[in-house]
């Protein structure tokens, strides 16, 4: 099981950011908050690994909400330094 030490160091490798990782209940996934460069995020580590059509779809949710409707209260993707949108 990931711990906030794992999500930090992900973050830091993937996303360049340097930050600290909380846990966050959650009902299917392991979600950390973290604090980094004055905002927040979080991330989230998905349990079924070998299925990725969930993932997809929220995906494209929130590309989606970014592009029709910026002004919408919605979460953000965030893409890793190479372009992905997970890891």
């Amino acid at each position: 099981m990931a711990t906030a030490d794992d999500a930090a160091a992900l973050a830091r490798r993937h996303y360049a950011l340097d930050c600290v990782a909380e846990p966050l209940d959650g009902e299917h996934d392991l979600n950390f908050r973290l604090t980094g460069d004055g905002r927040r995020y979080v991330l989230k580590f998905h349990r079924d690994a070998g299925d990725s059509r969930p993932l997809d779809l929220q995906d494209r949710i929130l590309d989606r909400l970014a592009t029709d409707a910026p002004a919408l209260a919605a979460p953000g993707l965030i893409r890793t330094g190479d372009g992905r949108p997970r890891v």
